[in-house]
């Protein structure tokens, strides 16, 4: 699973290995579904709704889980997808991908941005990918194949 967030996190239910990477805003349009270029919204998830497509649909969805109102806004206004507030609690499993949004700088204390004061600050696209417990060396460190 996919799931856009508003920052990186590591839920406190995985005891895995997880890359972090910095992405560009381009890598996040290209990642996984969007390749595709065959995806209509859906509610909060995407799936494939044309019928020529061959692809996994069941492993290619995504889902939104942005807790604060203007972070959606902001993502769904750089990205072009239809991201809306969704605030959930996930719980990691192996394989899935967290698409996170940052801002570059720490906010005020108990102070709620809105879109046109994000619009200014600058951010950063990370992907955090679940990875199993151990790698195939059985190191359970290294990660490798």
């Amino acid at each position: 699973m996919i799931y856009f967030m508003n920052t990186s996190i590591i839920p406190s239910n995985f005891n895995g290995i997880v890359s972090v990477k910095e992405i560009t805003l381009n890598d996040v349009k290209s990642i996984g579904i969007w390749q595709y270029g065959c995806f209509t919204e859906q509610e909060d998830m995407i799936r494939c709704g044309c019928e020529k497509c061959t692809h996994n649909l069941e492993s290619i969805i995504w889902v939104s889980a942005v807790g604060h109102e203007s972070t959606a806004q902001i993502m769904a206004a750089k990205t072009g997808f239809k991201i809306k507030m969704n605030r959930l609690n996930v719980e990691a499993k192996v394989g899935d991908k967290f698409i996170c949004f940052q801002l570059k700088t720490r906010g005020q204390e108990g102070k709620i941005y809105m879109l046109e004061e994000m619009q200014q600050m600058e951010c950063v696209w990370k992907i955090l990918e679940f990875k199993d417990t151990f790698c195939n060396c059985g190191c359970n460190y290294c990660g490798s194949d």
